[in-house]
């Protein structure tokens, strides 16, 4: 039987997710800054594929590149569901922030020569769907992140099949 990580891994993951965007959100770090927004990706990245790296020496290498992948997988797994609830649990806590997003996705309508319809039009919307596009974001570039960095790191651990 094969031993397994990506539990521990993904509440690493998820723990250093929700700082990252608590720490944004109370920093008042607008949501478009580069070091948050590619920082976080490089950071999730970088945990899944430790994850992949420590499932193949704690397996003695024995351990097949589907077997890895899979691993890696399950550890983004961990992370998105996790991350996604304390997500929904923080929106229904603070209010302010669903108003904060819309305000500053109003800002980059605006500032991109929007008129006044196509604002009105946007932010109403927004007001309407904003949890379920939220929600749908950050699981599809969780998964997209997770099967990639995956990928890489069932391609560069040592294993003996």
């Amino acid at each position: 039987m094969e031993n397994k990580n990506h539990i521990t891994y993904g509440l690493i993951g998820t723990a250093i997710c929700v700082v990252l965007f608590l720490s944004q959100w109370f920093a008042k770090v607008a949501p478009d800054n580069a070091a948050f927004k590619w920082g976080s990706v490089l950071i999730l990245g970088i945990i899944i594929i430790l994850s992949c790296i420590n499932f193949s020496k704690i397996n003695g290498g024995d351990v097949t590149f589907g077997q890895v992948f899979a691993n890696g997988f399950k550890t983004t797994a961990v992370i998105t569901v996790l991350f996604t609830l304390v997500y929904i649990i923080f929106y229904l806590l603070v209010p302010s922030y669903k108003e904060s997003m819309i305000e500053f996705s109003t800002k980059q309508q605006l500032d991109a020569g929007a008129t006044a319809d196509q604002v009105a039009a946007g932010r109403e919307w927004m007001e309407k769907y904003f949890l379920v596009v939220a929600v749908g974001g950050i699981v599809f570039l969780d998964l997209l992140i997770g099967v990639v960095a995956s990928l890489i790191g069932a391609a560069i651990v040592k294993r003996k099949k």
